[in-house]
């Protein structure tokens, strides 16, 4: 992931070195708003609901937004202030948070954990309740993933 990360990184910044800081500027006004808005987009997305016939979708929505921030990392090299600064290395650390953290995944195991045998399994279905109450969500992930891979029938 962090390689792919850093090649998105890469193919934004080397796309806009030929271009003057006032044609990168006028090139993100003009997309800004909606690279924003896709960027929250993405991160409302349930990546782990994809099918393994989708995974173009998680592809790339972990991804087109690095080239924006290539794009803007430019900007910032070439006219460096503390705002534009501060702004490209927080949406960057947001959506790289975000991507590498498995938030959505263990909602969804758990989501087809009680659908499946959680309601047949109440003992199991109350140690992962209180661990993940407990923030423990990684050791409620790992019992349920342990509990869903007896049910493999491939």
């Amino acid at each position: 992931m962090k390689k792919l990360y850093a090649m998105f990184f890469a193919l934004g910044a080397v796309s806009a070195i030929p271009y003057s800081i006032q044609e990168i500027h006028a090139a993100l006004e003009i997309v800004g708003v909606l690279m924003l808005v896709a960027l929250v987009a993405s991160l409302l997305v349930p990546f782990a609901a994809f099918s393994e016939k989708e995974k173009i979708n998680t592809f790339v929505l972990q991804n087109a937004p690095l080239i924006a921030f290539g794009v803007y990392a430019v900007e910032v090299a070439r006219h460096p202030t503390v705002v534009s600064a501060v702004l490209l290395l927080a949406s960057m650390s947001m959506h790289l948070s975000y991507w590498t953290a498995g938030l959505h995944s263990r909602a969804f195991r758990m989501k087809m954990f009680l659908a499946g045998i959680g309601h047949d399994r109440p003992e199991v279905r109350h140690r992962v309740t209180v661990l993940a109450a407990l923030g423990r969500s990684q050791e409620a992930d790992d019992i349920i993933k342990s509990e869903m891979a007896s049910w493999r029938h491939d």
